[in-house]
């Protein structure tokens, strides 16, 4: 047996797929699946599972599918679990979702993007998502949204066309207001699609209310230098894989930099130690864009001196200079202020002047020194917000001793 997949357009009348299933037919397959997908404009898409009892290769298949009158939309090699019932795959979705712990914007993002194959994902309040154009209109007419959207992260199609996007409001009761956008090259989401998506987060977002408003308020959309946004909010336990993913995109220097060492992957009990946050001695930020992370901020409190903590910054390589890193520290910087730190410490390699540069944009004068072949970095917790400007700046003293040199988690 050799399962194909493929999505093929009609018009929307009566008698149109029986050439097609007769084609088929006659090259001694069978249709074992079919899905059905409401385009508009008189015009319908069929999703095939063909099963082909002799191989045969996709020209051959995809003349015969246009022979009989169809457009092939896509054309390619099925595995068996896409046999799977539609509505069980969804109810199994929704399930997984739901079981997650703290589950919130990017559980519910990644979800929908499995239930419709879309191949990135963002969620949050507006106007964090990307493409923020089409979140706003969604969110302002209270319906979906379709459309090509230049999208940097996904290239365009084969022919140049951008990505399509699809942006659904999420239905929560209560007063908040958030979206999510799905994206892939090809083809474009149909209206049935889009049902599958709005059924899907209105069962999991009536499910978890608390989880979705308590997601909104934990969530920081930070403008960039280069007018690009990302979401800064609290490392969660849910956050693993994404950890690993933002470790492996990052190069050896950026990673040494980190962790005095290469570390070319994250052992489990390093992943371990990374997301123990406790939001008082164990503080984590994370700056995201839809459901991966191209940054997070650690800060630990030390044990000898309770009011003073260490902390480490990693951003991805293709995400630098972007002021990141920056908003990272100031939004830590104030979580500090109210866990009740009032001085910072970072060790550094001596060549690393970035991480000054850093702390200093972010919450102003920065003592540094060097010890044990290391820059030690110390600097005051501001009382106020950490906005950039000299009336937050305070004076630096010496750098507070612990007895672990290495960054938080390191």
């Amino acid at each position: 047996m050799q399962l194909w997949t493929a999505r093929v357009e009609l018009d929307d009348c009566s008698g149109r797929l029986a050439p097609l299933v007769q084609a088929i037919a006659e090259l001694g397959a069978s249709i074992v699946d079919l899905d059905v997908h409401r385009l508009g404009e008189g015009r319908v898409a069929d999703d095939l599972v063909i099963d082909m009892p002799v191989p045969v290769d996709a020209p051959l298949l995809g003349h015969t599918l246009e022979r009989a009158g169809a457009r092939v939309v896509w054309l390619r090699p099925a595995d068996p679990h896409e046999l799977a019932d539609r509505t069980t795959r969804a109810l199994d979705l929704a399930a997984g979702a739901l079981s997650q712990p703290g589950m919130g914007f990017d559980v519910l993002a990644a979800s929908a993007a499995h239930l419709v194959g879309a191949e990135l994902a963002w969620a949050g309040p507006v106007p964090g998502c990307d493409p923020p154009p089409l979140a706003a209109d969604a969110l302002a007419t209270g319906t979906p949204l379709r459309g090509r959207h230049h999208v940097k992260r996904l290239p365009p199609s084969p022919h140049g066309a951008p990505p399509w996007a699809l942006a659904v409001p999420v239905e929560v009761p209560g007063p908040a207001r958030a979206v999510v956008v799905l994206v892939r090259r090809d083809p474009p989401f149909s209206f049935t699609e889009t049902a599958r998506v709005q059924a899907f987060l209105r069962l999991v977002g009536a499910a978890t209310p608390a989880a979705i408003h308590g997601d909104i308020a934990d969530r920081r959309v930070v403008r960039l230098d280069d007018g690009g946004e990302v979401t800064v909010r609290d490392l969660r336990p849910g956050d693993a894989d994404a950890l690993v993913r933002l470790h492996g995109r990052c190069s050896e220097t950026t990673r040494y930099r980190r962790y005095f060492t290469a570390k070319p992957r994250l052992g489990p009990s390093v992943l371990d130690r990374l997301v123990d946050v406790d939001g008082r001695d164990r503080l984590a930020l994370v700056a995201a864009t839809g459901t991966e992370l191209v940054g997070v901020a650690h800060l630990h409190r030390a044990r000898d001196e309770p009011r003073s903590g260490e902390l480490a910054v990693l951003v991805e390589d293709g995400h630098q200079r972007r002021g990141i890193g920056t908003a990272l520290v100031q939004a830590l910087v104030e979580r500090a202020a109210a866990a009740g730190f009032d001085r910072l410490a970072a060790v550094a390699l001596p060549d690393n002047d970035a991480i000054t540069r850093l702390l200093h944009r972010a919450a102003g004068p920065v003592h540094a020194e060097l010890a044990d072949g290391l820059r030690h970095l110390s600097l005051a917790v501001p009382a106020g917000p950490t906005s950039p400007g000299p009336a937050r700046r305070r004076a630096a003293g010496p750098r507070p001793r612990h007895p672990d040199r290495r960054p938080p988690g390191g």
